[in-house]
């Protein structure tokens, strides 16, 4: 029997839903980051943990003004790969699809709408598709939000495996938001890697109210996850959300700047989930970064 969960996403006050395959057991994995001391911040230092927020919180306000309304286009590949004995593992399934990523700054103190289009599945052009960005601004009066939700289950029955809508490229900046940053624990990380940048790790863990994630209908669930930034600016250049249920749904996003739309946007995003005999994996890229204009309306 499958259970639906829910993520309360702070760009549009919507539910994200995920619905969990049954299991053999919960696999619990921690995760313990290291730091040094860097430019008279320190690690466990409560007001350097504060100091790193927020930073963080002012680039995204700053990035929202910029990044007002991007579309790109998506290019995602799914993979399931089953295992009677979790060493071999045999894969079973593959979908390409191409979709258009609409991100939208939210009404009021939200953050994102993200607005997932399949355009084709397998290279197959989606039957039933219609121009449902343009319609989400060309109807006076029109609810954002409801529309979220009507675009995202859509789009999610394309999913190989488990119906989810949390595998957006935004799902990770939900935390900075001021509806649920304050009902999140934050560590800071100092003196960390990516790639060869230098960058401070956020490592957030939420385990009361209000939740990100919550089972709908039931009792809330709790995440964690990590934000890597700039020191000096507060740039994101990474983000990553665990989802604390059996089989431990993790997205990962990537982060660069881009030319056409000249700001940092999403580039990449990678999702896992496994459980005793299965295997669910995701990578997406984004290329052609635009403004979205509609006739109905202008933004950007």
């Amino acid at each position: 029997m499958h259970t639906l969960f829910a993520v309360v996403s702070a760009q549009s006050g919507e539910l994200m839903r995920l619905t969990h395959l049954p299991m053999r057991r919960a696999t619990v994995v921690s995760s313990i980051v290291a730091a040094v001391c860097s430019a008279g911040v320190h690690a466990g230092d409560t007001r350097g943990t504060a100091h790193a927020l927020e930073l963080a919180q002012r680039y995204l306000a700053t990035w929202q003004e910029q990044l007002s309304a991007v579309v790109a286009e998506e290019h995602y590949r799914q993979t399931v790969r089953t295992s009677n004995n979790r060493v071999t593992w045999r894969l079973r399934d593959t979908r390409q699809l191409l979709s258009d990523i609409l991100l939208v700054k939210a009404p009021a103190d939200s953050l994102w709408l993200c607005f997932r289009d399949v355009v084709a599945v397998d290279g197959a052009p989606v039957a039933d598709r219609q121009d449902r960005f343009a319609a989400l601004f060309s109807a006076p009066g029109a609810s954002i939000v409801a529309d979220a939700k009507r675009i995202a289950a859509e789009s999610a029955r394309f999913n190989l495996g488990f119906f989810r809508t949390v595998n957006t490229p935004i799902a990770g900046l939900t935390y900075l938001g001021s509806r649920f940053a304050s009902s999140t624990t934050w560590t800071l990380a100092v003196d960390q890697r990516l790639g060869n940048a230098r960058v401070w790790t956020l490592t957030f863990d939420q385990n009361k109210a209000p939740f990100v994630v919550q089972e709908v209908g039931k009792k809330p669930l709790e995440s964690s996850g990590r934000i890597w930034l700039e020191p000096e600016t507060g740039r994101i250049l990474r983000t990553e959300l665990v989802v604390h249920v059996l089989g431990r749904p993790r997205v990962i996003t990537d982060f660069a700047f881009v030319q056409g739309v000249d700001t940092w946007a999403p580039v990449r995003m990678e999702e896992r989930f496994e459980n005793d005999y299965e295997r669910i994996a995701g990578l997406a890229t984004y290329t052609k970064h635009r403004a979205f204009r509609t006739a109905g309306r202008i933004v950007g």
